[in-house]
């Protein structure tokens, strides 16, 4: 029968997903969090919508199979939709009470952050261990005011990968909300060296040029916002709490 078929193949999928939903309440299983992070992260209403499905057919599977296997099968798929929803609905729910506005269609789009973009100007902020670093900086699409908002931004990928201008979409989005932004790189880890301790430092040393050269730039350096993505976030904040 088609259910003795299908039974293993449900019951390997929900013990699969289970193990990505221990991992999001229990952060420190070694890999199994970092993965459920990524997935909640960028995949959040795709995983609720995979889990109501996978409770869909696992209910029918036990309306023509009501056994142990075919209903443990439908309780962890019902836990799974539970867990995964979680996180989506407290979103909305920390979306709605700051009254800002969360688009489910967009969420489901996937788009890639990766296009050529181009740089207004290059400007090199510092120099250490015969290494020039740079920032790039985006004009706001807006200008009509002599007191524009700067935003320095800062590019993540684990301190170790990545270069300043390879997230364009995030660089668009702060130029459509009237921000001029500064895209800072900074020196990056191998296998030899860290880098966490100094990266720091190096942003504050960026924002210095930017609070230094403002009037240059027509900026309002009170306005001044520090943002960074993954490492870019920790680096980010290393900077502002650490001023």
């Amino acid at each position: 029968m088609i259910y003795q078929i299908l039974t293993p193949i449900f019951l390997t999928l929900v013990i699969g997903v289970s193990i990505f939903s221990v991992g999001i309440y229990f952060p420190y299983l070694p890999k199994i969090w970092e993965y459920s992070s990524l997935i909640t992260s960028f995949f959040s209403l795709h995983s609720v919508i995979f889990t109501l499905i996978l409770l869909i057919c696992s209910l029918i599977l036990v309306s023509y199979n009501n056994s142990f296997i075919t209903s443990t099968i439908a309780i962890l798929s019902l836990i799974n939709l539970i867990a995964w929803s979680i996180p989506v609905i407290s979103l909305y729910l920390l979306a709605y009470r700051e009254n800002i506005s969360l688009s489910a269609i967009e969420n489901l789009t996937l788009k890639t952050n990766r296009w050529e973009i181009e740089i207004e100007n290059s400007i090199k902020y510092y120099s250490r261990d015969n290494q020039d670093l740079y920032l790039d900086y985006y004009p706001a699409y807006w200008s009509g005011s002599k007191n524009i908002k700067p935003l320095a931004y800062v590019h993540g990928w684990g301190f170790t990968g990545w270069h300043r201008s390879e997230e364009p979409a995030m660089i668009e989005f702060f130029r459509q909300q009237w921000y001029s932004v500064f895209d800072i790189w900074y020196s990056l880890a191998d296998e030899n060296t860290a880098t966490w301790d100094i990266a720091g430092r190096e942003i504050q040393t960026a924002l210095n040029w930017i609070g230094t050269n403002a009037s240059a730039y027509n900026l309002d350096i009170w306005e001044l916002v520090v943002a960074g993505s993954s490492a870019g976030g920790t680096l980010a904040l290393q900077a502002a709490y650490s001023w």
